[in-house]
């Protein structure tokens, strides 16, 4: 069992224990898009081996099965314990992690892009935020937002991409709200300051219409142009590139949602260069359209 290198990616293996085969696949699917969410829902016949160090976080909730003893492992902390339906385990990006167990069972899997959750604790706390290893707990609010994810996948994403934003941003929120802690600033005294990403996320806002560049942002932040890049990228996850195109996107999705503006006037609105440009990231970034986005809001969901 290998952690993920360069030339080696994911290194995960599922196995059940009657035959040291692969588990059953109920349903697998991914969300469109380049931060979509993974999910699987597995069955695991005469035991279950889960093991690997995945480069996204990891969360995998009990479905239930047989009621025996699993062994746990992430990083260097274990656990051996009586796992019951609803029970939770979460495994952050790039740490080795172990679950073991001779007991039948169901799993659903939830695998999480780094970079999603980074912005959306970034946009939020202003700060790095770095996710919490569960190795065994219950939570029904996270439970319940996992579960509608799965329901809206095996739909087929039937309900579009503006209601799995929705139910992503619970996800992510309960997340945020009780697994995700502001990284040690002791380890890293470079790393940006709260009150210096609200200053960014503040100017960025007042000023979304209008080109910015990075040089703009590092005056904003008072860094050196040279160093800014690195130590944005170390701080928040992703370069300050990345992070404004996702700010004026979430800011271009609450405009389609909420207002009767045209696609010309929220890319202007936005800091998009023309209606084309602002579809072309939606579509990369969200597996839609504009378009698609405004066409299922005005459509009835059924519940």
């Amino acid at each position: 069992m290998t952690c993920r290198t360069p030339d080696r990616p994911d290194e995960i293996r599922l196995e059940q224990g009657n035959d040291d085969g692969q588990p059953d696949v109920l349903y697998a699917a991914r969300s469109p898009g380049e931060s979509g969410i993974e999910l699987a829902q597995l069955r695991f016949a005469g035991g279950m081996l889960a093991a690997g160090c995945a480069s996204r976080h990891t969360l995998m909730f009990d479905l239930g099965g047989e009621r025996g003893p699993i062994s746990c492992r992430i990083g260097n902390r274990s656990l051996v314990h009586v796992s019951l339906p609803g029970n939770i385990a979460i495994c952050p990006a790039d740490i080795e992690f172990h679950g073991e167990t001779r007991n039948s069972s169901r799993y659903l899997l939830l695998s999480i892009p780094k970079h999603s959750l980074a912005f959306f604790a970034a946009e939020r706390a202003g700060s790095p935020c770095t996710l919490n290893a569960v190795l065994s707990g219950y939570d029904a609010q996270l439970l319940a937002a996992a579960g509608q994810l799965a329901d809206e996948a095996a739909a087929g994403f039937s309900s579009g991409p503006s209601y799995w934003n929705e139910l992503t941003d619970v996800l992510y929120g309960r997340l945020f709200q009780n697994y995700l802690f502001a990284a040690e600033r002791s380890v890293d005294r470079t790393a940006l300051e709260p009150r210096v990403m609200a200053r960014i996320n503040a100017y960025v806002t007042a000023h979304l219409c209008e080109p910015i560049d990075v040089d703009t942002i590092a005056a904003v932040a008072g860094k050196g142009r040279f160093h800014f890049p690195r130590i944005f990228r170390r701080s928040v996850g992703m370069s300050p590139y990345q992070y404004l195109v996702q700010l004026r996107l979430r800011h271009a999705i609450k405009m389609i949602r909420e207002s009767e503006m045209s696609l010309v006037e929220i890319a202007a609105a936005t800091g998009f260069v023309d209606q084309s440009h602002l579809c072309r990231w939606v579509k990369r970034v969200y597996g839609a359209t504009p378009t698609q986005f405004a066409k299922l809001l005005a459509q009835p969901r059924a519940n």
